[in-house]
């Protein structure tokens, strides 16, 4: 079960996808996914802690 921390990065990831997939749902022909990729801002993060703190918890693939 994950704590309140890695929850919270958890769903800022998460609704970091949901806002690609919807962008993506609203640009649906082929030109348009190419001006999708030259647009889409990375998620960057920097997670850290001691060992045993639950940081490997965070960095599981996503999908």
């Amino acid at each position: 079960m994950p704590n309140i921390d890695q929850k919270r990065i958890f769903d800022k990831i998460k609704s970091h996808h949901i806002r690609l997939k919807e962008h993506e749902d609203f640009l649906e022909n082929e030109s348009s996914r190419l001006l999708r990729l030259e647009n889409i801002k990375p998620l960057g993060m920097f997670i850290s802690g001691v060992g045993g703190t639950g940081n490997t918890w965070n960095k599981m693939p996503s999908g």
